[in-house]
């Protein structure tokens, strides 16, 4: 370092301030590793008891709260309002059971659906109103927007959007090895760009309630999913993954950014829950489709035991770690009808009380634990004593 300084002072340049000399020190070894350590344990030795103390504290004022204090958006049916929602991806899953349980709680419903046959799920329900509204497609967006604006000047009652419900999602599974650049970019269109094209064409009607004061508890939920917040290692799911880090990141700046107008926005992360999209992993993950998809030169260089291996781990994981859907729709409706809804919802016991503690562990530690729950997986390449074993299959 001597030396640094010293050529430096030569060639005419001023040193670095001390705070740049510990930070260039602190990333070099041994100091990066007792430097690392040394925090982490001064952190957990002060830190844990400050959140002991905070949580005690908190829990009798939650209770409080909620037992005391009535947090729901009261009357949604009245004389002089009318109250509606917007929910994308109501073909199915989520966005279909949520649009008859906010219809039966009184909302106006418009419940975006990609396929027109779908309309007819909604048959005889008169608070329910189906639109075609593919998020990928800027004329469906903005004639979403039209109707919802058209209905907000009709009728005798004042109306107001209290809702946009950014639900509709898509994944897709392979290695990154195998998948192709078009996987990816669907899935982004749909799980990422989706929800930004429709909160942009929405936001001047929330912002413009906000500011006349004529609805001022409208919020935004994001359908974001625990992929967001980590990284399933070892499913084969990257471009869902993908999509759905880029989507929470997208939830987190918005939400910074509304409460200047008072506008909520809330990122709902489920895990596995038993969606038609969970359940069609069956036939994504069906071994002989998913070998018959790859290339010849993929298949000679992982074989077909490695596929089979994959593909029975991943939909073993997905069906043992599958909770009942109804869980998230109770939590969707609990946070629409709330005044003062928080901020990020996990749902589903393994993530909210087990991998979430996880997520802050070091990354070999946690890439450690995922190679231990997988199965024994090696390319048939890579494997001397069989040469021909991707061949031969």
């Amino acid at each position: 370092m001597h030396g640094l300084h010293l050529s430096r002072f030569f060639s005419g340049r001023p040193p670095p301030p001390p705070i740049q000399e510990l930070n260039a020190l602190l990333h070099e070894e041994p100091y990066a590793t007792i430097a690392y350590c040394i925090f982490w344990a001064m952190l957990l030795s002060i830190g844990a008891p400050i959140a002991m103390i905070v949580l005690a504290v908190m829990l009798p004022l939650h209770l409080l709260k909620y037992y005391c204090f009535d947090h729901r958006i009261l009357p949604i049916k009245s004389e002089h309002k009318e109250l509606a929602v917007v929910i994308t991806g109501c073909d199915s899953g989520f966005g279909k059971e949520l649009s008859f349980r906010l219809a039966a709680e009184g909302f106006h419903v418009f419940a975006g659906i990609l396929k027109p046959s779908s309309k007819d799920l909604f048959r005889g329900e008169a608070l329910i109103q189906p639109m075609v509204l593919d998020v990928t497609n800027e004329n469906d967006i903005k004639h979403a927007y039209e109707k919802v604006s058209k209905w907000m000047k009709a009728g005798d009652k004042q109306r107001c959007l209290h809702s946009l419900v950014n639900n509709a999602g898509l994944g897709r599974f392979g290695l990154i090895d195998w998948i192709t650049m078009d996987d990816y970019e669907i899935c982004m269109k749909v799980n990422c760009y989706g929800p930004i094209r429709m909160v942009k064409a929405f936001l001047p009607i929330l912002k413009d309630q906000a500011i006349q004061g004529s609805h001022t508890q409208s919020q935004i939920v994001n359908m974001v999913s625990c992929a967001g917040m980590a990284s399933a290692s070892g499913l084969g799911g990257t471009p869902y993954e993908v999509s759905k880090h880029a989507a929470e990141a997208f939830t987190d700046s918005l939400r910074l950014e509304m409460k200047t107008f008072g506008i909520k926005v809330i990122a709902v992360n489920p895990s596995f829950h038993s969606t038609d999209m969970v359940d069609s992993t069956d036939e994504l993950l069906d071994p002989e489709n998913m070998w018959n998809g790859l290339s010849k030169t993929h298949q000679e260089e992982y074989g077909k035991t490695f596929v089979d291996k994959l593909c029975v781990h991943t939909r073993t994981v997905i069906r043992t770690a599958t909770w009942d859907f109804k869980v998230v729709i109770d939590v969707m409706v609990d946070i629409i009808q709330s005044s003062s809804p928080p901020a990020q919802v996990v749902v589903g016991m393994d993530f909210r009380y087990g991998l979430a503690g996880v997520r802050m562990f070091p990354q070999w530690l946690r890439h450690c634990l995922t190679l231990v729950a997988l199965p024994y997986l090696e390319p048939a390449a890579m494997t001397p004593s069989k040469p021909l074993e991707a061949k031969i299959e």
